[in-house]
């Protein structure tokens, strides 16, 4: 195992990776637990609030243009105390600067 972790391994698009000892035991423990299916990603719970909520990001971007100093941590905190829907502030930040709406002149 130890001989496998130290390996550079050339992955099915072409690039190389290097796979630690840890994460080969752990795919081991899955493979045994679940088969092939305990290989797989598992989904994110929070994948997509935004997309499935664009009244937030309305939301958001008001709140940025009401008060352009207004952090996109902060505003990560009001909707979700608002509306119960946790979404990140790196999320926020990227959805306003899209839409122009940086707190940078």
């Amino acid at each position: 195992m130890r001989e496998l972790a130290g390996v550079t391994h050339v992955d099915p698009d072409g690039l190389e990776r290097i796979v630690s000892r840890t994460t080969l035991d752990r795919w081991i423990r899955a493979y045994r637990a679940r088969g092939l299916e305990g290989l797989m990603p598992t989904p994110r719970s929070d994948t997509g609030a935004l997309r499935r909520h664009p009244e937030l990001f309305e939301e958001a971007a008001a709140m940025r243009r009401e008060l352009p100093s207004r952090s996109a941590e902060l505003i990560a905190e009001v909707l979700s105390s608002r509306h119960g829907i946790a979404v990140s502030a790196r999320t926020i930040r990227a959805q306003l600067a899209s839409r122009g709406l940086t707190r940078r002149p």
